[in-house]
């Protein structure tokens, strides 16, 4: 897959996910699972297109979207934290 038609945003999304993905894995399937592999060859190559062009996550979350931060509601003013604070909102209504 090429991820160079992404936009910055959508790639940290997609690495935010695949490593959510790679992480339910890593707890539910047996070691030497092939999806554990390849969940995590993907956040390699995610990360590898983040930095040929140069992308820094955000500081305060690193593109997960939540922080401990009572002000905020635990979400980070960032465009993540916007995403998933309404991620969560159309869950819940």
């Amino acid at each position: 897959m090429s991820y160079s038609n992404l936009s910055d945003f959508d790639l940290a999304s997609l690495l935010h996910e695949t490593m959510e993905r790679h992480d339910r894995l890593i707890d539910s399937a047996p070691m030497g699972d092939e999806r554990i592999y390849f969940a995590n060859k993907k956040c390699d190559e995610i990360s590898a297109e983040q930095r040929r062009r140069g992308y820094e996550a955000c500081p305060k979350c690193f593109d997960f979207g939540d922080i401990e931060d009572d002000e905020t509601g635990h979400y980070c003013d960032c465009v993540m934290g916007d995403r998933l604070k309404e991620k969560r909102s159309r869950r819940r209504g």
